[in-house]
């Protein structure tokens, strides 16, 4: 009996670690506005030390020529509290404005893992407007 639960869990796909976790509608984590040449700074959490990384998905991603991606690194959670969520580790990266209008950038957040890739995508909103021009 217990046997065939287990069957059918591994089945369906519940108990696969590497069942992956991409929404359907990626959730918008941040909204910044910026004037071209502008630019915002955003902190990603995450865990390197497990082998997630962060990349832009231009496929998903809107607008991405208004704005540049810069990936600065990361900032490091303590060790001794890096297992706990509130004291996750950042990649910090920068978003300059390159043309007025907004973009919507994808982040996937990943890592492979059995030859199989685990993610979800996050979406960071610049509204780019443009440069008053000095009188």
């Amino acid at each position: 009996m217990r046997a065939k639960f287990l069957i059918g869990i591994l089945a369906a796909g519940l108990a696969l670690p590497s069942v992956a976790l991409a929404q359907k509608v990626p959730e918008v984590i941040k909204t910044s506005e910026v004037t071209v040449g502008g630019i915002a700074f955003v902190k990603l959490p995450g865990n390197p030390d497990l082998g997630y990384k962060w990349r832009v998905n231009p496929e998903r991603s809107r607008g991405l020529e208004r704005v540049k991606v810069e990936k600065i690194g990361w900032l490091k959670a303590p060790q001794e509290r890096a297992l706990f969520a509130e004291a996750r580790s950042r990649l910090n990266v920068l978003l300059t404005g390159q043309a007025a209008g907004q973009a919507d950038v994808a982040f996937d957040y990943y890592r492979s893992f059995g030859g199989r890739v685990i993610s979800k995508t996050s979406i960071v909103r610049v509204t780019v407007k443009p440069r008053v021009s000095e009188k």
